[in-house]
């Protein structure tokens, strides 16, 4: 295939595949840790920053949103972006686990719909950690796809940070 047709493949990505692909390629997740790392906060300043043209979830995200990009939108990339990140600490062994599980292209658009959907809904940043938190619970076979669609809805719906304070109060007056 040439680098032409690879090019325009890449480009005709969905969001679903292109978040897969950033996470399951280990070149793009590293590209991807290293942005997250260095320009968190300076995304919006330097989105047509050629590194970043090469991550397939954030081009997908910046053709979808450069003719008008909202606070929304630079939201759903950190959001992105955190989720990403948790794959700077996974093992050799977690990567197989990863690459043994995708190796089918429609389970693949699926886990992707179901993780783009996640980070959609999420009304908090550190939203994304924890969904990271329960994919990779997921991935190691810990829990079942059942149990993930349920932590990931439970994530959802919940406040983390109220959740905190109700575990402090809860362990703190014996309950």
């Amino acid at each position: 295939m040439s680098s032409k047709q690879n090019n325009r493949d890449e480009e005709n990505l969905s969001l679903e595949q292109s978040l897969m692909k950033t996470i399951s390629e280990a070149g793009m997740r590293d590209t991807a840790f290293n942005i997250a790392e260095v320009c968190g906060d300076k995304l919006l300043e330097n989105l047509q920053d050629e590194t970043l043209s090469k991550i397939p979830i954030i081009k997908s995200v910046y053709s979808l949103v450069k003719s008008g990009f909202a606070v929304r939108d630079y939201l759903f990339i950190k959001k992105i972006l955190s989720f990403v990140s948790g794959f700077k600490e996974v093992d050799d062994k977690f990567r197989k686990s990863l690459e043994d599980k995708y190796t089918d292209p429609e389970y693949r658009q699926k886990m992707g719909q179901e993780l783009i959907n996640a980070l959609t809904m999420f009304d908090q940043i550190s939203k994304a950690d924890a969904l990271f938190k329960v994919f990779a619970a997921y991935i190691r076979d810990e829990i079942n796809y059942q149990e993930f669609s349920q932590y990931s809805y439970i994530l959802q719906n919940i406040d983390l940070n109220n959740l905190r304070i109700f575990r402090e109060f809860y362990y703190e007056n014996g309950l």
